[in-house]
């Protein structure tokens, strides 16, 4: 049976959040049988930019005779997209009630194979100089740095690009084992959905580069 109207309502209302901040590439062969056939998956895989592409994957799904909601939330968090997964079950925001389009956040996607990565000093550093020093207490805490550690990295060194840096070096030996690329890039987007300032084009680089 179609997908039901209240889903197709919710992926409609965030449209342009979620074509900006995912790659249906990651599994559309799943979706085959599940709400697209072969002849609209080799449709979809020959639009060549990732946002089109997700957007026209979304479209056939709310049209499919079998298109599944279900199957496409479970699909997102194997993949570890729960940004998108909360904003759809966050409901209908105001300002899509009222006509209006809502504003796509920046987000930072870790390919499933990358997640798993330990970083190197060089790759830490190059992360770090992607966020704005100006929103250094903000970032720390998504981190899950006290603000005790923080001001003796301050002390000892007065320069902020290898102040951030260090915190990163420092949030490494503090996560231990979990201190993969995955984690890293989940709390990098903790950060930006607080407003800290990422540039997050260059994030992207550094991980499809350099990971």
């Amino acid at each position: 049976m179609p997908m039901d109207g209240k889903d197709v309502a919710k992926i409609e209302a965030h449209m342009e959040y979620i074509v900006g901040n995912f790659d249906v590439s990651d599994f559309i062969t799943h979706l085959v049988g599940k709400g697209l056939t072969l002849e609209t998956k080799q449709e979809i895989d020959q639009v060549k930019r990732i946002r089109d592409k997700n957007r026209k994957c979304l479209e056939c799904l709310m049209k499919s005779k079998d298109g599944s909601y279900e199957v496409l939330i479970e699909l997102l968090k194997e993949r570890h997209y729960t940004n998108i997964i909360d904003k759809l079950e966050s409901g209908l925001p105001p300002e899509d009630k009222a006509g209006k389009a809502e504003a796509a956040t920046p987000s930072i996607h870790v390919p499933e194979h990358k997640r798993h990565l330990r970083l190197t000093d060089k790759q830490l550093m190059n992360f770090s100089a992607t966020v704005s020093p100006k929103d250094k207490i903000q970032w720390t805490t998504c981190l899950g740095i006290p603000e005790l550690d923080v001001d003796h990295i301050d002390m000892d060194c007065h320069d902020s690009g290898t102040q951030m840096m260090k915190i990163l070096l420092h949030w490494r030996v503090k996560s231990g084992k979990d201190a993969t690329l995955g984690l890293l890039m989940d709390q990098f987007n903790q950060s930006l959905d607080i407003g800290v300032t990422i540039d997050t084009e260059k994030v992207e680089k550094l991980i499809l580069k350099e990971t």
